[in-house]
């Protein structure tokens, strides 16, 4: 570590809220940055709720807007959640070096694939982010920033960059909840270009389910495709979610492949997405990869996450020294969570929350829109565009956060 990083100080205003705030209090910094393999306290196991008793009094709202209990949640926020798309970023790095064209997009797919794994016995739903939350994960050759860039409608936006390829994706869920089902929508869109090829390539998530939310034990799955497609060449590839039926058998299979921009099907893919994904080349040439889920580090008690999800909230004296004051990691609400304090994690959010709807009210007030501090939104009636500033990585160098950052926490 350079002096200069040794000389870092905190920004004031997250010296604040970390010496005044009970929960920071309570529960103080870890010394030092670490890969953590469980979290502080594990998952309450009185705070089961029936999702049923909550949902039955929104029937056809907009489930974005609605303040869910504490119990429903897991203690990491959306935008934190958005950043599991690249828990398998390695298989990105892969697809970089990879020199035949169809492989290149199987690797691609298959590095998102593989995350909806994660859902399986996951119904614990993320706190909803506030309005200028952002979220960081920086290495030696890994950055990546998101930030929630609208309220109403929740539009979260990512940036990832490293030196094999650029990330660029935007989360805008939708929700569909009737007597008899509740779908989830991503009207978002993921690109990624490779940087050795120069190669751009669209991602297109499959549509998401919640089952068993009035009867019986709730769970996700996922129908329709995920679809990738290089916008350069014209190649394209998809997986096929085989809908779940009334036993068991045949769950979690799907069919798919990659096909030519002429549409010949170049890799046969098979597989069951709650364990892994197998190309094969459809002209019978010697080549098979396989890309399997990474292992969960804990049960139920530990909200089923995986050793990437694990480490999203961790916090530790050497970090925060990096940390603008909007970062989700300073939320007490979630920490409070994190350490199983749900008396204290529901009083937080209720602050926050107040908070939320006093910026809103100000801002119509004062006839003003929210600017992101790190992308650039426009929103229209029917589409959106997001695009990076490319400003937030500089801007950490220099560990000057502007004043003009949002206070959400304090």
């Amino acid at each position: 570590m350079s002096k200069n990083e040794c000389d870092r100080q905190m920004d004031a205003r997250v010296r604040e809220l970390i010496t005044t705030n009970s929960v920071f209090l309570r529960y103080p910094l870890s010394e030092k940055q670490s890969i953590r393999k469980n979290l502080p306290a594990p998952k309450d196991p009185n705070s089961n709720m029936s999702i049923w008793t909550i949902l039955k009094e929104n029937i056809g709202k907009d489930l974005s807007k609605i303040s869910m209990p504490v119990a429903f949640n897991e203690p990491i926020s959306m935008v934190q959640k958005h950043a599991e798309f690249l828990e398998y970023q390695e298989v990105l790095r892969q697809a970089n070096k990879e020199l035949d064209e169809y492989k290149r997009i199987g690797l691609v797919l298959s590095a998102f694939y593989m995350t909806f794994s994660n859902s399986i016995g996951r119904i614990t739903k993320p706190f909803n982010s506030l309005l200028g939350e952002t979220f960081e994960l920086v290495t030696d050759d890994f950055e990546l920033v998101a930030e929630q860039v609208s309220h109403h409608p929740p539009v979260t936006a990512l940036y990832c960059q490293t030196s094999d390829f650029v990330l660029t994706s935007t989360l805008y869920l939708k929700t569909k909840l009737s007597m008899t089902s509740f779908e989830i929508f991503d009207l978002g869109l993921t690109t990624i270009k490779l940087l050795r090829t120069e190669e751009v390539f669209e991602v297109r998530p499959p549509k998401a389910n919640l089952h068993n939310y009035l009867l019986g034990n709730p769970y996700v799955w996922f129908s329709e495709k995920l679809t990738v497609i290089n916008k350069l060449t014209g190649v394209s590839a998809f997986v096929k979610f085989k809908e779940k039926g009334w036993t068991s058998k045949g769950d979690y299979k799907i069919s798919g492949g990659v096909f030519s921009a002429d549409k010949k099907e170049t890799i046969v893919f098979k597989g069951l997405w709650s364990v892994e994904l197998t190309g094969k080349m459809a002209n019978g040439t010697c080549f098979e990869f396989v890309k399997r889920k990474n292992p969960l580090v804990g049960n139920d008690k530990q909200y089923m996450f995986t050793e990437f999800c694990m480490t999203l909230n961790h916090l530790s004296k050497e970090l925060i020294t990096y940390l603008p004051p909007t970062d989700s990691r300073l939320r007490p609400d979630i920490r409070a969570l994190d350490y199983g304090d749900i008396e204290q994690s529901s009083s937080e959010k209720t602050r926050l929350e107040q908070k939320q709807r006093d910026l809103r009210h100000r801002l119509k007030s004062e006839k003003q829109e929210h600017l992101p501090a790190w992308f650039i939104f426009q929103l229209s009636d029917k589409d959106f565009n997001v695009r990076f500033k490319n400003t937030y990585f500089e801007t950490r160098k220099t560990g000057k956060w502007s004043e003009d950052l949002l206070c959400l926490y304090r």
